[in-house]
C-alpha cells in the first residue's frame, strides 16, 4: 500500500495541469481527491473492501505527516458491484463531477478494461489497477495519457513469461554451474 501511495503521489508531481481536462481545477483548494471504483459487493468484494481500507489507512498516515505540500489527499470511492457497466458510469462521475486528480486502484479486470479508454481520453492518471489485464502493458507508450497508466500488479502477459522462463531455466548445481 505504501508503494501505491508513493506511485500515486509521483503522478501528482509528474503530470502538468495542462494535461488534465476537468471542469474545475484539482490543483486549487486544501484537498486533493483521488478516486476509484471498487467492488465492495459482487465478485471482487474480497479485493475491493480491504483495498479501500488499505488506501484510506495509508492516506491517513500520509495526511498526518503533512500531506502533499500541506494539502490533504482523500479517496472518493464508489461500489461498482463488480459490474463493468456500473464501473464506467461511476468512473465518469469521478472524472467529470468529482474532478479527481487520479485513479488509485480500479478493481477487477473487466472493470479496469472497461474504464481504460476513458481514463486515457480524459488524461486521468491511474495507479495500481487491481487486475492483471494485458492491455495495461504498453512498452511503446509515447503519449502522456498512455504513460500515466501505472499497472503495479503483475500483468498476465509479463508474469506468465517470467514463470515459463523460471520453469524451463536450466538448474544450477551447488557450484553455480
Amino acid at each position: 500500500l505504501s508503494l501505491v501511495l508513493v506511485m500515486s503521489l509521483a503522478v501528482l508531481t509528474a503530470c502538468p495541469p495542462a494535461e488534465v481536462k476537468l471542469s474545475t481545477d484539482p490543483y486549487e483548494g486544501d484537498v486533493i481527491y483521488v478516486g476509484n471504483t471498487a467492488g465492495t459487493t459482487g465478485a471482487a468484494a474480497v479485493v475491493g473492501i480491504p483495498f479501500n481500507f488499505g488506501i484510506n489507512a495509508a492516506l491517513a498516515i500520509y495526511n498526518a505527516n503533512g500531506g502533499f505540500n500541506g494539502r490533504t489527499v482523500e479517496l472518493k470511492t464508489y461500489d461498482d458491484a463488480s459490474t463493468p457497466a456500473t464501473s464506467v458510469t461511476l468512473m465518469d462521475q469521478l472524472i467529470h463531477e468529482d474532478n479527481v486528480f487520479a485513479i488509485v486502484g480500479n478493481v477487477y479486470a473487466p472493470c479496469v478494461e472497461a474504464n481504460l479508454q476513458s481514463l486515457k481520453e480524459n488524461a486521468v492518471p491511474m495507479v495500481y489497477a487491481a487486475a492483471g489485464n494485458n492491455i495495461l502493458f504498453n512498452e511503446n507508450a509515447t503519449s502522456d495519457a498512455d504513460r500515466a497508466i501505472f499497472p503495479v500488479q503483475p500483468l498476465n502477459y509479463t508474469e506468465g513469461r517470467s514463470l515459463i522462463v523460471r520453469a524451463f531455466a536450466p538448474a544450477l548445481d551447488a557450484a553455480g554451474n
